[in-house]
């Protein structure tokens, strides 16, 4: 029996049928697919958005949607891929998808853009959760506790006066 499991698993592995829960698989889930994961991976443009909540009575279904204020920000190349490097990273999620008791209510919005296609990634920073969208399609979320402070500092390179992220990029990674 042993051996025809073996067998079978031979055959499977072969056939290239196995699952792969390894890093690529688990950023390939939070973005949606290989296309997206290069769009975040090697953009062409990034850009920032400071996100406010809607009114109660005007609800918006997905946060990417969320009421923007001011203009957005052009992200430098050396940010843009200090980003890309850590959001395709599967180490910057070290808790993914457990789950949490927080209501979100994000106020930071990365807009990733490659060959006129764009991948959002809004992040929570009060649930330390962040959600991507490729236009008004959901596609997951992850936790990102344990980079809160890298995260921080960088939206805080590209909006310097915020008091949210003055205070986060102070705090230790816990």
């Amino acid at each position: 029996m042993r051996a025809l499991a073996a067998l079978l698993l031979l055959l499977f592995a072969a056939a290239g049928c196995t699952p792969t829960y390894g890093s690529t698989n688990r950023m390939g889930i939070l973005y949606g697919g290989a296309d997206n994961l290069d769009i975040v991976s090697s953009p062409e443009r990034v850009q920032a958005f400071r996100l406010r909540p809607p009114p109660a009575d005007e609800p918006v279904p997905h946060y990417n949607q969320w009421p923007v204020v001011g203009s957005p920000v052009r992200v430098s190349r050396d940010i843009a891929s200090r980003f890309s490097n850590g959001l395709t990273r599967s180490s910057s999620f070290p808790r993914w998808e457990d789950p949490k008791t927080c209501e979100p209510r994000p106020g930071f919005m990365l807009r990733f853009t490659a060959d006129d296609r764009h991948v959002d990634v809004v992040f929570c920073f009060e649930c330390k959760i962040l959600f991507t969208y490729r236009g008004s399609e959901s596609i997951w979320y992850a936790n990102f506790d344990g980079s809160t402070k890298s995260i921080a500092s960088l939206f805080l390179q590209l909006f310097p006066n915020d008091p949210v992220l003055v205070r986060l990029a102070a705090q230790d990674d816990s």
